[in-house]
C-alpha cells in the first residue's frame, strides 16, 4: 500500500494526499445500500450453513465475528461491520 503512494509524497506532488491515495486505492466510500448488503449477508450466512447452525445453538458465538469478516472481506472493508452485524442477526433469527 504504502509502496504505491510513497514515491508520489516524496517526488514533491502538489496533490492533495486524499487525491493520491483515491488514485492508487480507487475511491472507498462505504457501501449503504441495505438490500446490496442483506444479499452479502445472505450469500455468506448459505456458505456457512454449519456454523450457523453452531452459533444458533449458542455453542460459539464468536461466529458472528466470521460472518462479519467475511462480508467485510467481500466489500473489501467498505461495509458498515455494526449495520452488517444488525442484518446478519436478524437474517440468522428469521431463519429460526
Amino acid at each position: 500500500m504504502a509502496k504505491d503512494v510513497l514515491p508520489s509524497l516524496v517526488s514533491g506532488d502538489a496533490r492533495d494526499i486524499a487525491k493520491i491515495i483515491e488514485e492508487a486505492f480507487g475511491k472507498s466510500e462505504q457501501l449503504t445500500d441495505d438490500d446490496d448488503l442483506k444479499s452479502l449477508c445472505t450469500k455468506v450466512l448459505e456458505d456457512h450453513a454449519d456454523e450457523v447452525a453452531l452459533f444458533k445453538e449458542g455453542k460459539n458465538k464468536r461466529l458472528m465475528s466470521l460472518f462479519v469478516g467475511k462480508v467485510m472481506k467481500a466489500t473489501s472493508g467498505r461495509a458498515d461491520a455494526k449495520k452488517v452485524t444488525e442484518l446478519l442477526t436478524e437474517l440468522i433469527k428469521d431463519k429460526s
